[in-house]
């Protein structure tokens, strides 16, 4: 995550503008959103049926900070961490026919995969003119994912092993960049405080380690402290 965060500020000091002198002001904020966050997968259905399927509505907490430069050009940081979610699917081998009776209740196999994933964006934006105490800012950029699926496979025989069945279990890391688009509501509750109801929608695809698309849609509310 620290390699998150490093590459996300230096992304944004390479992108100020060289106006960076003239009319500017800071801010930080913090937030809460719950994402709704779609995965592809592929959902086997014969001779055995299964789904491991890890896409799911996860809540999680946002912190941010950037500049505003001439009342109307933005550039932010920002870093997302959602709450873990995981899903659970069992197999069952598929016997063939034979003459030999088999067993009727063969063993199975039970996997349960959790995953997790931390993002730092690095935003730049246009702000609207203000309207009864609100500001509308559009928003586009990057997101660096770095997502973290725990894979733990049990075998579980119908009558007592004479020999011990350990689990496997395996951590696998992958890195991906996602383009983000969003939305913010500046609502001003003081001169330098604001509610901020906002929106970002992410797409990632990543073809090197496994075929993976995911599309992240994350609604929020945060508040912003300008100086």
């Amino acid at each position: 995550m620290r390699l998150v965060c490093a590459t996300v500020l230096m992304t944004l000091v390479a992108s100020a503008p060289a106006t960076a002198q003239t009319s500017q002001s800071g801010f930080v904020s913090g937030g809460v959103f719950a994402g709704v966050e779609a995965l592809s997968h592929t959902r086997t259905i014969s001779p055995q049926t299964y789904d491991p399927d890890l896409s799911a509505t996860v809540v999680g907490g946002v912190l941010g900070a950037g500049a505003l430069f001439q009342d109307r050009w933005i550039i932010q940081a920002e870093f997302a961490l959602p709450r873990s979610h995981d899903t659970t699917f069992s197999l069952q081998p598929v016997i063939p026919p034979t003459p030999i009776p088999v067993p009727a209740n063969p063993p199975t196999t039970r996997t349960m995969q959790e995953r997790r994933t931390l993002g730092g964006s690095a935003l730049v934006g246009v702000r609207t003119d203000e309207h009864a105490r609100m500001h509308l800012t559009f928003l586009t950029g990057l997101t660096l994912l770095q997502e973290r699926v725990r894979t733990r496979t049990v075998t579980q025989f119908p009558v007592p092993a004479p020999f011990p069945v350990l689990p496997t279990e395996n951590i696998t890391y992958t890195y991906r960049t996602a383009v983000t688009v969003g939305a913010d509501l500046d609502v001003a509750v003081t001169r330098h405080i604001a509610i901020v109801p906002q929106l970002r929608v992410l797409a990632a695809s990543s073809i090197v380690a496994q075929p993976t698309s995911e599309l992240s849609l994350r609604p929020g509310v945060g508040a912003r402290v300008s100086f």
